[in-house]
């Protein structure tokens, strides 16, 4: 006999999802997750799980050297990764690059039906490709995951160094190549495992506390105009400029929060000139970010 899917819409199991990091519920029930290690978790019993998704590739910037006297600014897709996981194992069963806008993903498929723990995390950062869970195809039933409330939380802001930006590569100095970036093996979810903590990444390559302001190309906000939302640049991207979704601090309130920019500040510092004055603005508006952390997150948890 042929196996049935049923295909169940996140609206249906969002109540039995354990969520990862920020994710965000669009007004049409797509689940999205872009954010690094973004993703959820679920009990799940079948034969069979079947994605829906729908993804928005990034665009990279990139030096087509064909001629070594003239080098030409190209720009190329990047399409986002997802990693399933299977049980408590943290290797993933299996690495999917979301290469269409839209397109049906497979996630498990097993002989010997049982209940399993699936996870799904996004591998790559955020403004480098989008992905959207419309809905899933299964052929069993999903329920939540014993919760650990307990569990230490971390909430790690940086930039291309908390991304992971590279650290699947032997090739230095080159751009953005969405294969080579693993957000699972970036040094903020391996502190995670280690310590058993639940952990968060906001992360964003290239970004820095000053803002670039009118530069040439695109670049990075400041991470103070992202900070305070769930996801500003999916909504953005879709014309959803007014009414951003703010980030629920009230029910998300992690134990520490890792602060790990600056890195860029230096280039932004050389390229609007600002020489030694440069850093009294650099410090200016890290203090004024650090009055930001505490004003969404209140007195508890430990800046580092």
């Amino acid at each position: 006999m042929a196996t049935v899917l049923n295909k169940t819409s996140i609206e249906k199991i969002q109540d039995s999802l354990t969520y990862h990091g920020r994710t965000l519920i669009d007004n049409k029930g797509k689940l999205h997750l872009n954010w690094t290690c973004a993703g959820i978790s679920f009990m799940y019993t079948g034969s069979y799980l079947i994605a829906d998704i729908e993804a928005e590739p990034g665009i990279e910037q990139d030096f087509r050297n064909d001629n070594p006297f003239k080098q030409e600014i190209v720009q190329r897709e990047t399409w986002p990764y997802l990693a399933v996981f299977v049980d408590d194992s943290e290797d993933p069963v299996q690495r999917i690059e979301i290469s269409n806008r839209t397109g049906s993903y497979t996630l498990f498929v097993t002989n010997q039906p049982g209940w399993h723990k699936i996870t799904i995390r996004k591998l790559t950062e955020n403004p480098k490709g989008k992905t959207a869970i419309c809905s899933l195809a299964i052929d069993g039933e999903i329920k939540p995951v014993q919760s650990d409330d307990d569990r230490l939380s971390l909430e790690f802001i940086g930039d291309s160094i908390t991304c992971g930006f590279g650290n699947a590569t032997h090739i230095r100095d080159r751009a953005f190549y969405a294969d080579e970036e693993d957000g699972w093996m970036s040094h903020a979810a391996i502190a995670g495992r280690i310590l058993n903590a639940e952990t968060s990444l906001i992360s964003y390559s290239g970004i820095a506390i000053m803002p670039w302001g009118n530069m040439p190309g695109p670049m990075p906000p400041a991470m103070k105009e992202l900070y305070p939302y769930t996801d500003r640049l999916a909504e953005e991207l879709t014309g959803q400029t007014t009414e951003l979704t703010a980030w629920d601090f009230e029910s998300h309130k992690p134990d520490v929060i890792i602060l790990n920019l600056g890195t860029n500040d230096a280039t932004v510092i050389e390229v609007k000139e600002l020489g030694r004055g440069g850093m009294e603005v650099f410090e200016a508006a890290y203090y004024e970010f650090l009055q930001l952390l505490r004003e969404k997150n209140g007195p508890d948890p430990w800046i580092i």
